[in-house]
């Protein structure tokens, strides 16, 4: 169920440009969901990043945790 669920958000947010908030602490979705992603660290921002073009894209798909 949770993959259908992921998939539809997915499905929502292309057909319809949807933006949305999702937070989530497996990289696996959050690279399949985003396209700009805000890294937390204690409540407080530590990066604001677009993973189009960007080198974060790369260090995402090598690691599973931040």
């Amino acid at each position: 169920i949770r993959a259908q669920i992921i998939n539809l958000l997915k499905e929502l947010q292309m057909r319809l440009g949807l933006t949305i908030l999702f937070i989530a602490h497996d990289l696996t979705i959050i690279r399949y969901l985003s396209d700009r992603i805000l890294m937390m660290d204690q409540g407080k921002a530590q990066l604001l990043q677009d993973l189009q073009n960007s080198t974060l894209q790369g260090a995402l798909l090598s690691n599973r945790s931040i």
